[in-house]
């Protein structure tokens, strides 16, 4: 027997160009430039002016906000750019594999030096300890210990380094003073503190500057100028600020009006051509035509979720204050999009402002309760920085008494996650914060 069933139900049909309008979004500059110069080579209606730029290297550009790294100096960052060593096309581990492979070794040492190199990260750190690599290789902690001094002959100097103060040590040579300004007075020197290291080490002030200046030229990541085992990850800021008083301005870079229709094939559409010609050359231009839509709308969706971006940090932009409490759901409910646009919008894109480049994801803070309703965790970890800015360094403050601290001040937070965002800023913990 034959039944005939009827159901009604919604159903999206997604087109292929709405597809492709949906990708588009979520692309950021690098990859929409990317996505526009191979389209203009498959379609002989479109043409695409391809913009001359400048980019810059994530790694080496990110502003850290931790006050216990020394930043490169410009003597360094020009070092960088002018690609030390011949550098930027390989890794830095292919480097030290190359110079092993020139030193008069016994095999023990090579395959020793070949392990500890595959475990030196990015940034120029050996990342495991030499207790660890003694058991997994079956061997002596002190042989480890030996292989390891010998990576640290290599170039770049610094490199195999275990924490900050040993990869500056390892780049002065017959600079004593430097030496123990490093070794003794290392956080004393990324406060400033000119006066006191000058007194504790009998010198004058003039010679602890000079010192300053020669450290200043050190790298604190002796990997700089190499090629990550990922790739170099490159970033290209298409959102710019400028505050002018309370007001602040945006701009966006607008690629759709370097996209052009191919007057040529345009005009044969008029022409009398054969009808396979004629569906051909309308396709594309269509297309053409479309895409320029599309470069247009996703310019226009970025503009309304960077304004409310904006809008609610005003305190960021203006006043350098700390980021306001703000989820995904925030912007989606204000601008009546789904949060899976708000994400694509805000993904791998970044904006430049007089404080420096910054990923749109960035401003997102997930709310900390407080006893007058909600904290950002950008306030919780300014708030972590002051408290440790002013504690005694003879006897630092543990992550509870932190922890207690932020508890006075109304923030409802755990010891765990005082000590996550210690870590995520990149300060010590109270037994290596403790001045000897």
């Amino acid at each position: 027997m034959l039944k005939l069933n009827l159901n009604l139900s919604q159903k999206l049909n997604l087109t292929n160009d709405l597809i492709t309008s949906i990708e588009m979004t979520g692309l950021n500059l690098i990859e929409l430039e990317k996505f526009l110069t191979e389209e203009s080579q498959d379609n002989v209606l479109m043409e695409y002016e391809r913009v001359s730029r400048d980019l810059y290297d994530f790694n080496l550009s990110r502003l850290t906000k931790s006050r216990y790294n020394i930043a490169p100096s410009k003597d360094d960052e020009e070092r960088d750019d002018l690609g030390d060593y011949n550098t930027k096309s390989k890794t830095l581990r292919d480097y030290l594999y190359e110079q092993a492979g020139l030193l008069d070794l016994r095999k023990e040492e090579y395959e020793t030096v070949k392990f500890l190199i595959g475990n030196i990260g990015d940034d120029g750190y050996l990342k495991i300890s030499l207790n660890e690599a003694a058991i997994i290789l079956n061997t002596q902690t002190h042989f480890v210990y030996y292989c390891l001094k010998i990576i640290w002959t290599l170039e770049p100097k610094g490199v195999g380094a275990r924490n900050l103060k040993e990869c500056l040590l390892l780049q002065i040579d017959k600079d004593n003073i430097s030496k123990k300004i490093i070794e003794n007075h290392l956080e004393d020197l990324s406060k400033g503190r000119i006066q006191k290291i000058a007194k504790a080490l009998e010198l004058e002030p003039y010679e602890v500057e000079e010192s300053l200046n020669r450290i200043k030229k050190l790298r604190p990541r002796p990997a700089s100028g190499f090629e990550s085992e990922k790739g170099i990850d490159y970033i290209l800021p298409e959102i710019f600020i400028e505050v002018q008083g309370e007001n602040i301005n945006i701009e966006i870079e607008d690629l759709s009006s370097n996209i052009h229709i191919n007057t040529y094939y345009a005009h044969m559409l008029k022409s009398d051509i054969d009808g396979e010609t004629y569906d051909y050359i309308n396709e594309k231009l269509k297309r053409t035509l479309f895409i320029i839509d599309a470069v247009k709308r996703r310019r226009k969706t970025i503009e309304s979720v960077v304004e409310e971006i904006v809008k609610r940090q005003r305190k960021f932009f203006i006043y350098n204050g700390s980021l306001e409490p703000m989820v995904l759901k925030d912007l989606s409910t204000s601008l009546g999009i789904s949060e899976s646009t708000v994400s694509r919008v805000t993904k791998n894109k970044y904006l430049q402002c007089q404080r420096g480049t910054y990923s749109l994801k960035s401003f997102f803070n997930r709310p900390l309760t407080a006893k007058d309703g909600y904290v950002s965790k950008d306030l919780v970890e300014r708030e972590i920085l002051n408290i440790i800015k002013k504690e005694d360094v003879k006897n630092p403050l543990s992550d509870q008494k932190i922890t207690d601290k932020l508890n006075k001040l109304g923030i409802d937070i755990k010891r765990r996650t005082v000590a996550k965002y210690r870590d995520e800023l990149g300060i010590p913990s109270a037994s290596r914060r403790r001045l000897k």
